[in-house]
């Protein structure tokens, strides 16, 4: 059966993003004219740079994320230029380049194989000036992987995140995981359930994690350079306790 597709403006509320990531972006664009970012989503970080004064465009696969965009960006007051289009990072061809690309949100977790990462990541170095630079962040999963077993993570328990509100609906939003160690694959579910009724609505959210030196051995293979990686929005190490894999990347 296939998955229903996530609701666009349920994914919104619920996935704000991680604090300090938007900051982080805005300021490693600063000195940058125009900007591509893949996986654009509902826009959050394509708006912040726009009204930075960049020249952004975001590229977003899913049509009703893109619809959000476009929805996000009108109420929006850019200094800069800002145009969204539909577009799959792993084959993708704007003809141009760019001063920096970015892969915020662990949006190359979203992709389930590493082919489609490398490709991705080739797609990000045709794109990309050659004094550009590449960003991406994760959430750091080495330690996780390293130091976990499946049977940590029991497949039939909800974990609370949030609540959320729309259109005089409420709803508490739980997840439920399954793990599949030697794929690195995470098999994601949002359960909605909404109050007081208790009727619930549910989304899949499939992501295969990166390590660490696999992420690096694919930025070298698709031509990448000098690499940086921290463990945080803040430059703070990359080690075991580190929350985040915050990488930027030269062309080689």
């Amino acid at each position: 059966m296939t998955p229903e597709p996530y609701d666009a403006e349920l994914y919104e509320l619920t996935h704000r993003g991680n604090p300090g990531d938007v900051e982080f972006y805005v300021a490693a664009c600063r000195e940058a004219q125009s900007v591509l970012e893949l996986g654009s989503g509902y826009g959050r970080i394509a708006i912040a740079l726009a009204e930075a004064g960049k020249a952004v465009i975001g590229v977003e696969l899913d049509p009703g994320l893109l619809e959000r965009a476009q929805r996000n960006a009108r109420g929006a007051s850019p200094t800069g230029s800002l145009d969204f289009v539909v577009g799959d990072m792993t084959r993708l061809d704007l003809g141009r380049r760019f001063d920096r690309v970015l892969i915020p949100h662990s949006g190359l977790y979203c992709l389930l194989d590493p082919a489609q990462v490398l490709a991705a990541l080739q797609v990000a170095r045709a794109h990309l000036a050659d004094d550009g630079l590449l960003l991406l962040d994760g959430y750091a999963a080495d330690v996780f992987h390293a130091e976990s077993e499946p049977e940590d993570i029991a497949e039939d328990a909800l974990e609370a995140v949030t609540q959320v509100e729309t259109g005089g609906r409420r709803f508490s939003v739980f997840e439920r995981s399954r793990w599949e160690r030697e794929r690195q694959l995470l098999h994601v579910s949002y359960v909605y359930t909404r109050e007081p009724s208790g009727e619930t609505l549910s989304f899949e959210l499939p992501q295969r994690y990166l390590l660490c030196d696999e992420l690096l051995g694919l930025l070298a293979e698709a031509g990448f350079g000098d690499v940086l990686v921290r463990g945080g929005f803040e430059g703070e190490p990359y080690d075991e306790d580190a929350d985040h894999l915050v990488v930027a990347a030269s062309p080689a």
